[in-house]
């Protein structure tokens, strides 16, 4: 027969281990004190570059006041050769950083652009997105440096650009907020562009699960409400790669915001997803401070912090 003090024993042990135990799915990012989906993000990898000082090059941030909003680097990328390239917007240039976060090189564009929002390398060339320019504008330089030329973009692009990339033809694909508009640039010797509409996120190369109009009708759960959900990138497989901000009104009044990446398989099951903090940065930066290499499976953001930036690579969660 169990006696008084082993039943307090037992009694003990179990709410130790309660404790623990959601102490570590909380601090996992399963759950959160009311049990809602996802919260804490987790890391493979992260390189962090520091902010410009007197002493060392860096990054750039403006706008510091009190009456303004804060600005910093805008977006980053990779080339061919695994490289990291970011656009050091305050100071008109894109940055090439190693995985310690020093500076390994410099393209200048200070004499021709205004903000430098998108650095895309090409085989021999790198190409920068001065969208604040009046049309906006494409910066070709060479990797040693040399301007090359520039080319105008539509002016009705300004503020919608929220994608630029290039393939192994030489050509510059320009995607619009969501993928509903997604645009090749043919360059012709001169670096100036033909510009044309070619197949969108949400048209032929979509997957079964979209509309002929281009509405996605992708359903998913959330204990938020969705403020904005759009696709980001189709794999080679079929899966498709959902990207949504979320938030909910709490009871003591503040707002709680969520920005998620959702993996669904071409049967449209959801797969994994990861919680981008946004609500942590410095700076605000829109879809640019998102990379997605969709059949490797990667997704890095870029973390603006008052000391300089993060580029992490985040850990999928799978769905059990």
């Amino acid at each position: 027969m169990i006696s008084q003090k082993q039943k307090i024993a037992v009694l003990i042990s179990g709410i130790i281990l309660l404790i623990f135990g959601v102490r570590f799915l909380a601090e996992s990012g399963i759950f959160t004190k009311d049990h809602s989906l996802v919260v804490r993000p987790s890391y493979i990898k992260t390189v962090s570059v520091a902010r410009a000082s007197a002493n060392k090059d860096g990054v750039h941030f403006g706008g510091e006041l009190p009456e303004q909003q804060p600005w910093g680097p805008q977006g980053f990328t990779f080339d061919k050769n695994g490289d990291l390239w970011i656009a050091d917007s305050v100071a008109h240039r894109a940055i090439k950083v190693d995985d310690n976060g020093e500076i390994m090189q410099v393209i200048d564009a200070s004499n021709v652009a205004r903000t430098i929002t998108y650095a895309v390398p090409g085989n021999d060339w790198i190409a920068l997105l001065d969208i604040s320019n009046i049309p906006p504008k494409i910066h070709f330089y060479s990797y040693e440096g040399a301007f090359l030329a520039s080319t105008n973009i539509p002016e009705g692009w300004a503020g919608s650009v929220a994608g630029m990339s290039t393939d192994s033809s030489g050509d510059i694909f320009v995607e619009q907020s969501g993928g509903i508009n997604r645009y090749r640039i043919s360059l012709d010797e001169k670096y100036q562009g033909t510009i044309e509409r070619v197949a969108s996120l949400y048209s032929e190369q979509a997957p079964e699960g979209f509309t002929e109009n281009g509405g996605a009708i992708q359903p998913i759960e959330s204990g938020f409400t969705i403020g904005s959900f759009h696709l980001l990138e189709i794999a080679k497989d079929g899966a498709t790669y959902w990207y949504s901000e979320e938030y909910r009104n709490n009871e003591d009044g503040t707002l709680s915001v969520n920005v998620v990446v959702r993996r669904f398989g071409k049967s449209g099951d959801l797969e994994r997803y990861m919680v981008i903090p946004f609500s942590d940065r410095y700076t605000f930066v829109d879809e640019q401070g998102i990379v997605i290499f969709p059949d490797e499976q990667e997704v890095w953001f870029m973390l603006t912090k008052k000391d300089g930036v993060e580029i992490k690579q985040l850990e999928w969660r799978k769905i059990y």
